[in-house]
């Protein structure tokens, strides 16, 4: 939603054109003369004075003369506020790429007379008999406000929720049975789908072992020479002890290294002996 002013060089697929009616497009205030508004310049001191009304006064006017000239000049000025209202709606109706939707009313939400389509809207039949959708009758004579007079209900205080409410509740519902799952000690119902069923390596020596055979796989994978594979078709174990390389771990001297190793191939031989007596 924005004003025609803002909409200049924009284009829109559907646009609707809303309250056009009288006093409202065109307003009811026209641009009035700077002979009675303080804050416009006189016409001979604007830039586009060759456009605006001439004021046509002379000395030898007498009072009903000078009034005269004072009222074509002020009537002129209205005129060409209507001629740019009138290029404003232009442009209103112009945003449009494939839909145009131009509405009026004859009642308003105040009011106690009806207001009725302006001039506006009023030429645009004029222009296309087939482009009227729907124009209501005018009102019958002293004819009441049907909107302001109707009858207005109101809850209080108002809820803040609104329609949302009973989805909120069912929510809150819904929180307070999970905080009393969780102080019964009892794990929700979203994290027992998530907690392993069954912890079968507490100490972490079976992942520790799967890394050092996963090493130890890729290392073989790699190019051997002849005499140290023979060596370990022959003497397997004492081959794979002289594989093990120590962990270069900063400040570890020779003697933690090989006490690193020793704790490595413990572990190696605590898996194999759990795995073979699954």
């Amino acid at each position: 939603m924005l004003t025609v002013h803002s909409a200049k060089g924009l284009e829109w697929q559907v646009v609707a054109v809303p309250h056009v009616v009288v006093d409202v497009f065109p307003p009811k205030r026209r641009g009035s003369s700077w002979l009675r508004t303080v804050t416009e310049l006189p016409a001979a001191l604007r830039g586009d004075a060759a456009d605006l009304p001439e004021l046509r006064v002379s000395s030898d006017m007498n009072r009903k003369e000078v009034e005269e000239a004072l009222t074509e000049h002020t009537e002129g000025f209205a005129e060409r506020s209507l001629t740019e209202e009138r290029r404003l709606f232009y442009v209103a109706l112009t945003r449009s790429e494939h839909s145009l939707l131009v509405s009026g009313h004859w009642w308003g939400k105040t009011g106690s007379k009806p207001k009725g389509p302006s001039e506006f809207l009023a030429e645009l039949p004029e222009v296309d008999k087939y482009i009227v959708d729907e124009w209501a009758p005018a009102p019958v004579e002293d004819e009441e406000n049907p909107i302001a007079n109707a009858a207005r209900s109101a809850q209080w205080p108002v809820d803040p929720l609104g329609r949302r409410r009973q989805d909120v509740v069912d929510g809150a519902e819904q929180v307070r049975a999970e905080i009393a799952l969780l102080r019964r000690g009892k794990p929700t119902a979203e994290d027992q789908l998530l907690l392993p069923l069954e912890d079968e390596d507490p100490d972490g020596w079976i992942r520790d072992t799967d890394v050092l055979l996963a090493e130890r796989a890729e290392a073989m994978n790699k190019r051997v020479k002849v005499s140290r594979w023979c060596h370990r078709t022959v003497n397997c174990g004492r081959s794979a002890r002289s594989t093990v390389k120590t962990l270069p771990f900063p400040g570890w001297g020779t003697g933690s290294s090989l006490i690193l190793s020793g704790v490595l191939l413990l572990g190696m031989l605590v898996w194999s002996y759990r795995k073979a007596n699954r």
